[in-house]
């Protein structure tokens, strides 16, 4: 049978795409673009198509955190990450076409929150800028620190420390701060800025570093912790997440913001207490930027790996 040359060259093209689908789909070890990369250069990864009215992204930064939340038109960062690591979270911001930021929250001083800082400062157009007031006597002298400061100043920006118990709006999103409580603490961490972030009938616990003194304060204050999401404290480490705040705030889900690290990080005694009340946990070592949807009521997630 004799085919005609458009029927060659149909047959050509099938064989063409055959073979392009069977070296994508297994020829990662062959330098090959695998699906996961095509689709992200393409802008079409599963994380950029999340869908809800909310979603917040733990970012996969390494040991450090990185908070992005959106809604809308409005956007929200918490901590940028390390230096160190190529400019993840500016990065990450700008795949997803960012250019403002209603708010930006640095948790506290140390540099694996604030390491990409002054360079979000620069970059993007930054409304609100929080971070905690602390002693003379703990303030870093770090060059992601100064860089900060350097960056806030040429922007004109004014640091805000915000009030504990007051509800910040940013269109549907709401911000309850809950710490820090007092300002007399011995350890930085324990100066983390926590929020309660409420849309609709779903709520997100974000930790910071908080510690177990902190976490005692806000105990204390007798809020409405309860929520559906934990960001655990202080990447995992046993220096918080107590059973009483655990017990207080009885999650459905937990993150924990950690990458590869000599301090053992997360915790096993922190993990298993997680799993011993029957929550779900995600880690950013484990499974890449963990992103969850919301539509006010329904909860999602998705995670990288």
């Amino acid at each position: 049978m004799k085919l005609s040359p458009k029927m060659i060259i149909i047959c050509v093209a099938v064989a063409i795409a055959v073979v392009t689908v069977l070296l994508i789909t297994f020829g990662g070890g062959l330098g090959v673009p695998t699906w996961k990369q095509v689709f992200s250069q393409a802008g079409l990864g599963k994380i950029s198509q999340t869908e809800g009215d909310l979603t917040v992204h733990f970012i996969d930064v390494g040991k450090a955190d990185s908070i992005f939340i959106n809604s809308g038109d409005h956007n929200i960062l918490i901590d940028a990450g390390l230096e160190s690591i190529n400019k993840i979270t500016e990065g990450y911001l700008k795949e997803r076409d960012v250019e403002k930021l209603d708010l930006v929250i640095a948790t506290h001083q140390d540099k694996d929150h604030i390491g990409d800082m002054s360079g979000i400062i620069k970059d993007f157009q930054v409304a609100d800028f929080w971070m905690p007031m602390i002693p003379a006597k703990l303030i870093p002298n770090t060059a992601c620190y100064n860089q900060l400061t350097v960056a806030l100043e040429n922007k004109g920006l004014k640091t805000t420390q915000p009030q504990v118990g007051h509800i910040y709006t940013y269109g549907d999103i709401k911000l309850q701060v809950i710490a820090p409580v007092l300002d007399d603490y011995s350890d930085i961490n324990n100066y983390s800025i926590a929020v309660k972030l409420t849309y609709g009938e779903n709520t997100f616990l974000l930790m910071g570093d908080v510690m177990e003194k902190s976490e005692k304060d806000i105990l204390k204050l007798g809020e409405d912790i309860k929520a559906d999401v934990l960001k655990v404290g202080h990447h995992g480490s046993d220096t918080g997440t107590t059973e009483d705040f655990l017990q207080a705030v009885s999650p459905r889900y937990a993150v924990i913001c950690v990458g590869e690290n000599d301090n053992g990080l997360p915790k096993k005694s922190v993990v298993k207490r997680l799993e011993k009340a029957e929550i779900s946990v995600y880690r950013t070592d484990e499974d890449g930027t963990v992103v969850f949807s919301s539509d006010g009521k329904k909860l999602t997630v998705i995670t990288e790996k």
